[in-house]
């Protein structure tokens, strides 16, 4: 029983001290150009599973914005906020992931998503929860091919001169509609 006990500390203080730089070591996430993709590619075991993934690594100062940007594509593509153990972050309550479904396209058949502290009433928004820093991955499945992903930083106060005009925008009643949609949802698809 010590043994063991003693494996199972090992462990935890394992993957605590090698977890958080795995990404940065094993996993293509370029911690010294934050906010920048690599190029999204497909492994052989990926290729064959249909999908593509790229992580990259994000930091933020109170007063800026990451605005990510794409052509819309066929297939299935999902990006998710994630946590230091890749873990996502709190979906539940929080605007930290778009898939096709809820995301709006531009006029010019773009994609802009925008990661920023506080809400700047565009719909496409990804909330940073207080953080600082962290991981965003990009997935891509099914049919056709992984977008080329375009990342700019922004002053906050900076941003809406910088989106198209035609940007859609919510009001505080569509994003509290919207995140009640979303929590309705998730709770339907999971018993949590």
């Amino acid at each position: 029983m010590v043994e063991a006990m003693r494996w199972a500390g090992d462990f935890v203080t394992g993957v605590m001290s090698d977890w958080p730089e795995f990404p940065f070591t094993y996993g293509g996430v370029d911690a010294n150009h934050p906010n920048t993709f690599p190029k999204v590619g497909a492994t052989d075991a990926d290729s064959k599973r249909g999908r593509a993934a790229a992580n990259m690594y994000w930091e933020l100062a109170p007063d800026e914005a990451l605005i990510i940007e794409f052509d819309a594509h066929d297939g299935l593509w999902m990006f998710t906020k994630m946590g230091v153990f890749f873990n996502s972050m709190d979906y539940l309550y929080r605007p930290v992931s778009f898939t096709p479904s809820r995301t709006k396209t531009d006029r010019d058949g773009r994609i802009r998503l925008v990661m920023a502290h506080r809400d700047p009433n565009v719909h496409n928004w990804l909330d940073t929860q207080g953080f600082q820093c962290g991981n965003l991955t990009y997935r891509h499945m099914l049919e056709g091919e992984p977008a080329v992903l375009n990342t700019r930083t922004v002053k906050y106060d900076e941003l809406m001169q910088t989106l198209p005009a035609d940007t859609a925008m919510v009001s505080a009643a569509e994003r509290t509609a919207a995140m009640w949609e979303r929590f309705h949802g998730i709770r339907r698809r999971y018993v949590l």
